[in-house]
């Protein structure tokens, strides 16, 4: 019966033991199985990341060179534009250089002088410094537009445009002369040395021409001119003959006042009689009082009114 009792608490002990040993293993087993589980999803997400990361970088690469290819296409654009793009293309492209002050742009923009196919007026300028010109010479054009570019750059300009002077094609002369007379930030005895070639397109076949270095020297009041303009005067075109008045008025040249008294008395345009009248107002010389006060019964009250003020002016100084 002992032996009996004893073998029966040892089989219970035994059996107590095996069966805690077997729970631990199982808890083991299992707490392991969930660690490896976890590790292994852990690592097939960084894997899929990365699977990702590599597509997404395939991806992007052509994005990012499709990105960059369309500035080589634009440059090269850019460098063609004036012959390959359209007048009012071209004609933006010149305003947004002298916008930006792209003086590297000026062999392009002086290829450009010569384009006067007509386009849509252009603000190039609306603010911030100052410009060369408020309104355009002839007509709104890709060669308008880069002269007044041009004029915006000041002397970097200056040579490009006098080379420019002796060009066979009307149109460059005329816009390369005008751009002289608005050149920016040059003073006029800095640009001294086109006066001879301006001078000498006072007779150039060409009406515009004429007109635009009349224009330019005006701006550019070099005594130099005097002779020739006062010549101009006489003028067939009667827009050469009123610019030519305007300039001696800017150059304020006594030697002119016999000849603008002439034409106040004779020309057959109003604008022209006016502007002498002007003129006669600006040099202030006691001279021109008597053809002035004639102009005062002048047919155009345009006329009579700026003989009236030209004889106020001179009478105020003691003339």
């Amino acid at each position: 019966m002992k032996l009996t009792q004893k073998r029966r608490q040892l089989g219970l002990r035994v059996g107590r033991a095996i069966f805690i040993i077997a729970l631990t293993a199982l808890c083991t087993s299992a707490l392991t199985i969930s660690t490896f589980s976890l590790d292994l999803r852990t690592q097939t997400s960084t894997l899929s990341l990365q699977t990702v990361t590599i597509q997404s970088a395939a991806i992007q690469s052509p994005a990012t060179e499709l990105k960059q290819e369309p500035n080589v296409a634009t440059k090269s654009r850019s460098d063609k534009l004036p012959n390959s793009a359209g007048p009012q293309e071209r004609a933006q492209a010149a305003c947004d250089a002298g916008r930006n002050h792209a003086v590297e742009a000026i062999p392009m923009l002086v290829s450009m002088l010569g384009d006067d196919t007509k386009t849509e007026p252009l603000n190039c300028w609306n603010g911030g410094r100052w410009h060369p010109a408020l309104e355009i010479f002839k007509q709104p054009s890709p060669g308008e537009t880069a002269a007044i570019a041009l004029a915006s750059m000041g002397m970097p300009a200056f040579e490009p445009l006098t080379n420019e002077l002796a060009n066979g094609n009307a149109s460059v002369r005329r816009n390369a002369a005008w751009a002289i007379g608005e050149l920016t930030n040059m003073s006029p005895q800095k640009r001294a040395s086109a006066v001879p070639q301006l001078v000498s397109l006072l007779s150039d076949s060409d009406d515009w021409v004429r007109m635009a270095a009349a224009r330019a020297l005006g701006e550019l009041r070099d005594e130099r001119a005097g002779e020739r303009l006062i010549t101009a005067l006489s003028d067939t075109q009667w827009r050469v003959r009123e610019l030519a008045a305007w300039a001696l008025s800017e150059m304020k040249d006594e030697r002119s006042v016999n000849a603008l008294c002439n034409v106040l008395l004779t020309d057959d345009q109003a604008e022209v009689r006016r502007t002498a009248a002007e003129a006669l107002g600006e040099i202030r010389s006691s001279e021109a009082i008597t053809s002035l006060k004639q102009a005062l019964n002048d047919p155009e009250p345009r006329v009579r009114t700026k003989a009236g003020w030209a004889i106020s002016e001179i009478e105020d100084t003691g003339g």
